[in-house]
């Protein structure tokens, strides 16, 4: 049923998109959509919207954000444009948040009913919980642009249909942050099961929720996973609110997001996957046919292996050997470049007979051919149960928000690590190419390949190193949350240079249109990719 509703509803969630164009100028001007589009649509338009695009895809994720992480190597300096890329991002942002306020004004305007006993207001529960769903959905997004741009506008953005052609100011990172983190816990302390009071339009709007099915406690899940994560993320800049927040969930047991649960996998998300959702994703094969240059990288090797052994089965599930068979990396210190050829991403790789055939040139090992073309079993990951357990354990090592208990971080630590091993290894078995060729038909992942065994080649000496190669390892298909791992830890693994590209350049587009803003924000300091953003000082 649910796949209908997405098929009948494509249409209109499609002409609400395209009523702005790709630049901020479009989204100042009045639409009049609104005034036909139903909750739900608007609903079904923001969730639409969480898909990562094939231009993100190409010039963000693969060109820069791969190699700057180091998860990935480029063979060749990747094309120096990123602007299809931030233009694609900023309008698939600001397109939409139009939405999100035309939902706001709707829910305040809800009616609370009136007690007939003794005439006090009934809060209208449904009414609050469609007001929480969307914060935490707008939280996420937000908190996605702001980490990759910096300031960027909020505030005053996504009126303009109601203030025609106001130009909105850029909020700081940091006003930001902690307006989205008060939000999550707003919401996370408001979601209640529905009541009578409007309950035909809370169904109706629940309908259209692909996340969680109108599920209210993994709402309230995906609320606090996301506050541990920024709570996390500015514990450097702002230590005293980050370790409140930490200590609030932690030691409240409010709910998160659980990837094992003694011992028994459990591998809880927040996810999109396309076959789940009636949609296919063709921009990320695109992306990677049209760069055909990204290889495994020393980085993320040494990683896997201990005394040349392999430890990981996450290896077989994210590369694969290059054209003779053998496992090769690609120097991640790119002060040279060894010459590679082949061709991996080519879709002559979906016949059986070719598969095997990366080009006679391909010398070093390539992200594994699944996860470049299989366009309905990979999941887009917002948040994972096992990130959290990785987050818990840096907070119990580091001691932020609760006592530092280095046997606590082991056991967040075993956790994770678990949960992310399994949680690919289900992805990979039913992940198939195009004809139906499955992956387990191709790749032979060792059996004795679990996270015993990497804990035995590993000895499982807790320390912080440890904890950060595996969150960044677990990250390896969120690309933009592992860069905003990379820059708020600057510890992960990594050889040659430090990091110095830390955030994305304001998209033409805005600096032209909205230029007294832009130019009021970004004029003195420049807008400029090493200029490190808020949380990072």
């Amino acid at each position: 049923m649910k796949l209908n509703i997405y098929i009948s509803t494509l249409l209109l969630a499609f002409l609400l998109f395209v009523s702005c164009k790709k630049d901020f100028d479009d989204i100042n001007h009045k639409q009049d959509t609104y005034v036909i589009t139903s909750d739900g649509a608007l609903l079904n338009g923001i969730l639409n919207s969480l898909r990562i695009g094939k231009n993100e895809n190409l010039y963000i994720n693969n060109n820069i954000l791969y190699p700057q992480t180091q998860l990935a190597a480029l063979t060749h300096p990747a094309n120096s444009s990123l602007t299809p890329g931030t233009e694609e991002i900023w309008s698939n942002y600001y397109s939409v948040l139009p939405n999100f306020r035309e939902l706001e004004k709707r829910i305040s305007q809800m009616t609370p009913t009136v007690n007939d006993t003794d005439s006090t207001t009934i809060v209208n529960v449904n009414a609050n919980n469609m007001k929480a769903m969307l914060s935490i959905l707008l939280a996420y997004k937000t908190f996605k642009v702001t980490d990759l741009f910096g300031d960027i506008p909020f505030s005053e953005a996504g009126y303009a249909y109601q203030e025609f052609n106001k130009l909105p100011k850029f909020d700081s990172q940091e006003s930001i942050y902690k307006t989205l983190l008060a939000q999550l816990a707003w919401a996370d302390s408001t979601l209640l099961a529905p009541t009578a009071v409007d309950t035909g339009r809370y169904v109706e709007f629940i309908k259209y929720d692909a996340l969680f099915s109108g599920n209210l406690t993994n709402w309230r899940k995906f609320a606090n996973s996301l506050r541990l994560r920024y709570a996390m993320r500015m514990a450097d800049a702002e230590p005293e609110l980050a370790g409140e927040i930490i200590a609030e969930i932690i030691n409240n047991n409010l709910p998160v997001l659980v990837g094992v649960n003694f011992a028994s996998p459990v591998l809880e998300q927040a996810k999109i996957t396309p076959v789940s959702h009636g949609y296919e994703n063709p921009g990320k094969y695109w992306s990677f046919s049209q760069q055909p240059n990204l290889r495994m990288s020393t980085s993320i090797w040494d990683q896997f292996i201990v005394n040349s052994e392999i430890i990981d089965p996450r290896l077989f599930y994210f590369f694969e050997t290059n054209n003779a068979g053998v496992w090769a990396p690609y120097p991640s210190d790119t002060s040279s470049y060894p010459s590679e050829g082949g061709n991996p991403y080519s879709s002559n790789r979906e016949v059986d007979s070719l598969f095997f055939d990366k080009g006679a040139g391909c010398a070093f090992s390539p992200v594994n051919f699944f996860l470049a073309s299989d366009e309905l079993n990979i999941p887009e990951i917002l948040i994972s149960g096992s990130e959290v357990h990785l987050i818990k354990a840096e907070a119990y090592y580091r001691g932020i928000g609760v006592p530092e208990d280095a046997s606590k971080a082991v056991i967040e630590l075993w956790n994770g690590v678990q949960a992310s091993m399994v949680a690919w290894k289900n992805v990979m078995k039913v992940s198939e190419l195009r004809y139906g060729n499955e992956f387990g038909s191709y790749i032979d992942v060792p059996t004795s390949l679990d996270v015993g065994n990497w804990e035995s080649a590993t000895n499982f000496a807790v320390s912080l190193e440890l904890i950060y190669a595996q969150r960044w390892i677990d990250l390896f298909m969120q690309p933009c949350e592992a860069f905003a791992f990379a820059r708020q830890t600057m510890q992960t693994p990594r050889e040659g240079d430090d990091l110095n590209f830390f955030r994305l350049p304001i998209p033409p587009s805005e600096k032209n249109h909205n230029s007294a803003n832009y130019t009021e924000r970004y004029g003195s300091q420049g807008d400029n990719t090493n200029t490190k953003v808020w949380w990072m000082n």
